[in-house]
């Protein structure tokens, strides 16, 4: 359930900023950093909820059914969790990074954003790991 959770709880960050994003958000940068894709804000949100359940989910889902030792499931586990909350903590950060914008063609990408979510992810997947109980 954590990578659905984490998901949501991204996805509705993003909706509760919309009043202050351009519509649409940047989604895509260029090698240079300008932004070449765009995405409603709501279709953002859903993006957020569905790769980060999705993928964090399907990895994770691995440690809760597989008949395999209790290290693989942590491994899993922890490979679940920390993906879901990279997706969702790039998605998050870099969107509301465009608040304030009028237009999202002058959003600018911060690879800050994602040295952060990914910090994020490895925190969140070896304490997730670790919390895991042993059957």
């Amino acid at each position: 359930y954590t990578p659905l959770a984490v998901g949501m709880a991204g996805g509705l960050l993003i909706v509760a900023a919309r009043s202050d994003l351009p519509e649409p958000v940047a989604t895509h940068w260029s090698g240079s950093g300008v932004a070449n894709g765009f995405t409603s804000v709501l279709g953002t949100a859903l993006l957020t909820v569905v790769l980060s359940a999705g993928v964090g989910g399907a990895v994770a889902m691995g440690a809760a059914f597989a008949t395999i030792p209790a290290w693989q499931r942590r491994l899993m586990l922890g490979l679940g969790i920390g993906v879901s909350v990279v997706v969702a903590a790039a998605s998050v950060l870099l969107t509301l990074g465009q608040a304030g914008l009028a237009d999202a063609h002058e959003a600018v990408f911060r690879p800050v954003a994602l040295i952060a979510a990914a910090l994020g992810g490895v925190a969140t997947g070896v304490l997730g790991a670790r919390l895991l109980r042993d059957v």
